[in-house]
């Protein structure tokens, strides 16, 4: 009679799955061993599956052993490994690159021993300022530069011609460069800082109101400004007066001086004559310098404390010497004895307040 179960497993080979089980093996429900059954159902049997309970990644297993495969074998499969080529021994990181060779720090696509920027923003910083360009050969992007040195990159600096030797503030801009009062006009180009906010502005960044208030504080200035002219005007006509009228007494001392010391030539002796006589119509009895003694001669005290005199019987004035008459010339001795013997005629009537002291003072 023929045998119902040629491979004595238990299974009539009708319903066997796997009619040709070795003799001795367990076997499970179909007439299958371990080895013959395929639990991860890759179409690759147990006993051929060096992963038989976990099935291969499609496309990744492609020396069919029933494991995804692990080329660059670091231990990471290579539907995950971001570096299948990494040199055998090399330490990795998690994504299965190596550190030495292969490591991509700031995840720009170069890796970081060809990578001339390392840090480099990352992508979805890229992508929102696409003003800048990306080198992916060098991994270098510009707007991690600092064009302006001001300590900002490029990419957050809002004012990227800033001068690094001003104070810089947070937004890489300095004050010039900030608009305080939020009116579009920068503070360095704006004429009115302290705009309202919401108000419309003209290019200098001054609203309607702001330009009729300076309109009105212009005219106030403008008649300040008048009004101190012409103060100073006033004050200065004043004091050049009066310092004509001390240069003009101070040569007509002068002038006198030379004439009645005889020491000046024929043309200029016609000056200071002309000079002494516009003198004469000065009206010494205003001046509080001047005095007139009991014996009627007259005394006066110039701006340099120079006393000067004349009798009732002199026309004109004639300087007081009271220093010892031997020490000068002989042109000059008998005018000093006229003038002292005059002053000790003088001497013994005028009174301590008028005139020099008998000892010159």
């Amino acid at each position: 009679d023929e045998d119902p179960d040629d491979d004595n497993d238990g299974f009539n080979d009708g319903s066997d799955l796997c009619p040709g089980t070795p003799q001795g093996v367990t076997v499970y429900e179909g007439g299958c061993s371990y080895e013959q059954g395929d639990n991860d159902g890759d179409s690759i049997l147990n006993g051929l599956d060096l992963c038989p309970e976990t099935a291969a990644m499609e496309g990744f297993d492609l020396n069919f052993d029933g494991c995804t495969d692990d080329i660059d074998g670091d231990g990471i499969t290579d539907d995950l490994d971001q570096c299948p080529d990494t040199p055998t021994g090399e330490q990795i990181d998690d994504g299965g690159c190596g550190y030495l060779t292969q490591q991509d720090s700031d995840e720009d696509g170069v890796i970081d021993v060809n990578d001339a920027c390392l840090g480099t923003s990352n992508q979805t910083i890229r992508d929102t300022n696409p003003d800048f360009v990306f080198d992916n050969i060098f991994g270098c992007w510009t707007g991690d530069e600092d064009d302006d040195d001001d300590g900002y990159d490029n990419w957050l600096d809002i004012c990227p011609g800033s001068n690094p030797q001003d104070l810089i503030f947070e937004d890489g801009c300095n004050f010039n460069q900030q608009d305080e009062d939020g009116d579009g006009v920068s503070n360095g180009d704006d004429g009115c800082p302290y705009t309202t906010p919401g108000a419309a502005v003209n290019e200098n960044g001054c609203s309607a109101s702001q330009l009729s208030t300076a309109s009105d504080d212009g005219s106030s200035g403008a008649l300040v400004a008048i009004f101190a002219v012409f103060i100073v005007l006033i004050v200065g006509g004043a004091v050049g007066a009066v310092l004509i009228i001390k240069r003009r007494q101070a040569s007509e001392r002068e002038a006198r001086r030379a004439l009645n010391r005889g020491d000046m030539p024929a043309p200029a002796t016609e000056v200071a004559e002309q000079t002494v006589a516009e003198e004469d119509d000065y009206n010494y009895e205003d001046d509080p310098n001047y005095k007139v003694d009991e014996n009627g001669c007259e005394w006066w005290l110039d701006d340099d404390r120079q006393w000067w005199f004349r009798t009732p019987e002199m026309e004109d004035w004639m300087e007081h010497i009271s220093e010892d008459p031997s020490s000068r010339d002989d042109d000059t001795q008998g005018q000093t004895v006229v003038q002292n013997i005059t002053y000790n005629i003088q001497d013994s009537a005028i009174s301590g307040d008028v005139g020099p002291k008998s000892d010159g003072s």
